[in-house]
């Protein structure tokens, strides 16, 4: 180690690491010559925040062009290693990591057939967000690096073929659509454009068949150009051209003529990389018309992780609108999404977190339920037992409060799994405060304090033990 590294404190970088200085941080390691060396260290904190905050922050250091790609390729172990977190927030992270580097940084063939064999064992063995990462990775390994094309091409076309797993014949599509979407090689689209074409004559799932329909759909919409007349003939025999080719310049009226026709599917792919698309988008989440902005969110929701940084602000202030919408499919997804950019974005974390706060403790009923509502949802996300703990000792001050009391119990019912995470004297102050409010309770209400102080009182008797 250089004597370089003195002019950084390893102890407070971790520090700022933990109370979520990203941008000191990553300025202050940009001046550093031995990055792989503070960073190691990091990547195997027992800290899971500060893991979590050194992979964005490896994230923002390849964006920056601050981080050479040999020592990218030194840390890339570290990084795989990470994808396979039985913590989801730093999977997510890791492999949100590794999408940075695919896109930014070229490695050698070697590096790729690692990456490979992770995220073709994410496919198979992992489901959700996870797997929907793998597939859109293994596409972009697909259309970059042409000597392993085929190689991955062959594998995900067996998955299509043989799979018995309806997920990972869906995650194997999306996998082929990306591939071709990005792809300049004609063979390659049109190769996979067949593929795809042949799924629909053979495959008996509708919800596969749908997917296949979606993507020759999408790849129509970007390669229309790319696939020969015969072959184009016969795909569009099944899918009628929702747009024009692919040099269009789309408009706000061909996105909404596609929530029209119901192909939301289509319009998310052109806004992952159209930023007029993304914009106008965006935009509709505070349209007048409820139908426009539910057709919005359930884009934002699919796109939120290509969502630059600088948009991000945006987004969030839109949602603490929707979360309060009175239409229950909009207020429902708002949740989810809001869930969503929490757990990709530890940049707007210390946001969300304050707007929780002030929901907790407004005196607004509704305000107080979709405060604990959001906080389910991000407990579903995280398992983060900190942020139970923090919204305990929060409602625990309000029981008294005969309006909001209710809602505060069937959070505490719909969580009661957290109480076995947490401290002995958090636990106590919760069977002291449900004491004091028993006598002036609903029935209701009496039913779940004594649900919850038997197993608080069994709770203790175990540890007691």
């Amino acid at each position: 180690m250089g004597s370089s590294f003195s002019i950084i404190n390893l102890t407070q970088l971790r520090e700022d690491l933990k109370r979520w200085k990203v941008r000191e941080v990553s300025e202050a390691l940009q001046l550093s010559p031995e990055k792989v060396d503070i960073l190691r260290p990091l990547l195997h904190d027992k800290d899971n925040i500060v893991v979590e905050n050194t992979l964005f922050i490896i994230e923002k250091l390849i964006k920056r062009k601050a981080l050479k790609e040999d020592e990218v390729d030194e840390l890339l172990d570290d990084i795989i290693t990470l994808t396979r977190s039985s913590n989801e927030k730093i999977a997510l992270r890791g492999m949100k990591c590794l999408r940075t580097i695919l896109e930014d940084v070229n490695l050698s063939d070697d590096s790729y057939n690692k990456i490979i064999a992770t995220l073709t064992n994410v496919i198979t063995t992992k489901k959700g967000i996870l797997r929907e990462y793998a597939a859109e990775e293994l596409g972009i390994i697909g259309a970059k690096i042409t000597t392993l094309i085929k190689k991955v091409i062959n594998f995900l076309v067996s998955l299509v073929r043989e799979s018995k797993d309806r997920e990972v014949k869906e995650a194997a599509l999306t996998a082929l659509t990306e591939i071709a979407s990005r792809s300049k090689d004609k063979n390659v689209i049109e190769g996979i454009a067949k593929e795809i074409r042949d799924v629909l004559k053979r495959e008996q799932d509708s919800e596969v068949r749908k997917k296949a329909l979606s993507s020759l759909e999408i790849i129509l919409t970007k390669k229309k150009d790319e696939i020969s007349s015969e072959t184009l003939s016969d795909i569009q025999s099944e899918v009628p051209e929702v747009l024009p080719t692919k040099n269009h310049e789309i408009s706000i009226q061909d996105i909404e003529k596609l929530f029209a026709l119901e192909k939301h599917e289509i319009v998310a792919e052109i806004a992952k990389e159209n930023e007029d698309v993304q914009n106008a988008i965006i935009d509709m989440l505070s349209s007048e018309d409820y139908l426009k902005r539910a057709d919005a969110l359930w884009v934002i929701y699919r796109i939120l992780r290509f969502i630059p940084s600088e948009k991000l602000g945006n987004i969030f202030s839109k949602l603490k609108t929707l979360v309060k919408d009175k239409n229950p499919w909009i207020h429902n997804s708002a949740i989810k999404t809001l869930a969503e950019l929490y757990l990709l974005f530890p940049e707007v974390r210390r946001d969300i977190l304050t707007f929780l706060d002030s929901l907790l403790k407004s005196e607004e009923e509704e305000e107080v339920k979709i405060g604990l509502e959001i906080i389910r949802e991000l407990l579903a996300y995280t398992n983060d037992v900190e942020i139970f703990k923090a919204t305990l000792l929060i409602t625990l001050r309000r029981l008294k409060e005969n309006k909001i009391r209710l809602v505060i119990l069937r959070f505490y019912a719909s969580t009661a799994e957290y109480f076995t995470k947490i401290e002995r004297e958090l636990i106590e102050a919760t069977i002291k405060e449900l004491d004091q409010i028993y006598k002036m309770s609903s029935k209701e209400e009496r039913r779940i304090i004594l649900s919850l102080m038997d197993l608080l009182a069994t709770i203790l008797e175990r540890a007691g033990k």
